[in-house]
C-alpha cells in the first residue's frame, strides 16, 4: 500500500503541478515580533535590546568596548533566484562613530565574505553614507538623511543596492556588482565597525519590511559529520507550517523536478525511491511526520560504514503538504547537500 502511495505521489510531483501553492512574497509592518519570520541575535554589550515597540523593529546597541559589536533579525526563511527586498529606517541615536544600519543577505553557506547588503552607515573614512557591501566589494554616497528607506535586488546574477532620494521622489542606485546564485537568508541588522575600540549607543528603527522573490522557501539545514558509520541531523524549518505533514526525500542528483513554477532540487532516481519508500529504515529515520507548533521538525540520516559509498554526494530536500481537502503541496525546502566521507 505504501509503494502504490509513493509512486502516486512522484507522478504528482511530476506531472500534475497546477495546484502547488508557492510563497513568493513577505511583508512585515512590525505591529509585534512574527517568530514565523524571524530569529532574534544579539552579540552586543549588556543593555542592547531586540525589540518590536511603537509599531517599528527597534535595534538598541549599548555603550560598550568590544569589537564586532552586532544585533538584529535572521530570517527564518530562504529567499531563492531573483529577489527585491526593502525596508524603512529612522536614526533615533546615531553618534559620531563607525556603525551601520541594513539589509544583509547571506549567500549560499554563509561563509566569510558571502553577504551582499545596502546600509545606512557613519563610515572612519565616508562619513555619513548610503552604502553597499557586495561580497566585500563596497562603495558610498554621501548623505544627511537620518529618515530614508533601502532596497537591494537581485536580477540573474546581478545584485543591485538604492536609496530612497527624496528630491527625486525615487530610488537611487548606489552600485551594481554580478556575482553568482544561491540562496539567501535576509538579515536586519545593526552593527559596530571592528576598526573601533569603543562604541557610543546607538538607537535606529526600521519598519515597512517587504521582501519578494522568485520563491520563498522553509529552510532545511544539517549538522553533523558526514563520515560512515556517523549520523546527519536535518533540522527543518517550515515555520508557516505548524502542524502540517512533511516529507523528506534524498537523491543522488539536484535534477531539479519541475512543480508548476517552483522547482524541487532533487532527481528522480533510486535513492529518491529508496528514501521515500523507507526501503532502509535504520538509515533514513523520521523521513515523514508532522510539523511541531513552532514550525520544526528533524530527521536523521545514518550513514552506513561501508567503504564504498565514501565521496558519494547526497541531496535533501521537503515539502509540506496541505490538508487532504486542498489535496496538494504547500512548500518546497531549499536542498541541503553533503559528500560521505572516510
Amino acid at each position: 500500500m505504501r509503494v502504490v502511495f509513493i509512486l502516486i505521489l512522484i507522478l504528482l510531483l511530476l506531472t500534475m503541478t497546477s495546484w502547488l501553492f508557492s510563497q513568493n512574497s513577505v511583508k512585515d509592518p512590525f505591529n509585534g515580533l512574527n517568530r514565523n519570520l524571524w530569529v532574534p541575535w544579539n552579540n552586543a554589550a549588556s543593555g542592547s535590546q531586540v525589540a518590536v515597540t511603537q509599531g517599528t523593529l527597534r535595534l538598541t546597541m549599548a555603550s560598550g568596548t568590544d569589537v564586532n559589536l552586532n544585533l538584529g533579525l535572521k530570517s527564518g526563511y530562504f529567499v531563492e533566484g531573483d529577489f527585491d527586498i526593502q525596508v524603512d529606517f529612522n536614526l533615533l541615536t546615531w553618534p559620531a562613530e563607525d556603525q551601520r544600519t541594513g539589509i544583509v543577505t547571506i549567500i549560499g553557506g554563509g561563509t566569510i565574505g558571502s553577504w551582499a547588503a545596502v546600509e545606512r552607515v557613519r563610515d572612519q573614512t565616508a562619513g555619513n553614507s548610503y552604502a553597499v557591501d557586495f561580497f566585500k566589494t563596497v562603495a558610498f554616497v554621501p548623505t544627511t538623511d537620518t529618515v530614508g528607506k533601502l532596497r537591494l535586488v537581485r536580477a540573474g546574477k546581478k545584485y543591485s543596492g538604492y536609496y530612497w532620494n527624496r528630491q527625486q521622489n525615487g530610488w537611487t542606485l548606489i552600485k551594481s556588482y554580478s556575482k553568482s546564485l544561491g540562496i539567501a537568508s535576509v538579515s536586519l541588522a545593526l552593527w559596530a565597525s571592528p576598526k573601533r575600540k569603543t562604541q557610543s549607543a546607538v538607537t535606529v528603527a526600521l519598519d515597512n519590511f517587504s521582501a519578494t522573490s522568485q520563491s520563498i522557501c522553509p529552510m532545511l539545514t544539517g549538522s553533523g559529520t558526514p563520515r560512515i558509520g556517523h549520523a546527519i541531523t536535518l533540522n527543518l524549518a517550515p515555520r508557516f507550517d505548524a502542524g502540517l505533514s512533511y516529507q523528506l526525500a534524498c537523491s543522488f542528483g539536484t535534477g531539479p523536478i519541475q512543480i508548476s513554477n517552483s522547482q524541487l532540487g532533487l532527481s528522480a532516481d533510486v535513492l529518491l525511491w529508496m528514501s521515500l519508500n523507507n526501503v532502509l529504515p535504520t538509515v533514513f529515520q523520521r523521513f515523514s511526520g508532522i510539523v511541531d507548533a513552532q514550525g520544526f521538525a528533524s530527521a536523521n540520516i545514518n550513514i552506513p560504514a561501508i567503504p564504498s559509498i565514501v565521496g558519494l554526494k547526497i541531496h535533501s530536500a521537503f515539502i509540506t503538504m496541505s490538508p487532504p481537502a486542498s489535496s496538494g503541496i504547500k512548500s518546497i525546502s531549499n536542498t541541503y547537500s553533503f559528500t560521505i566521507t572516510i
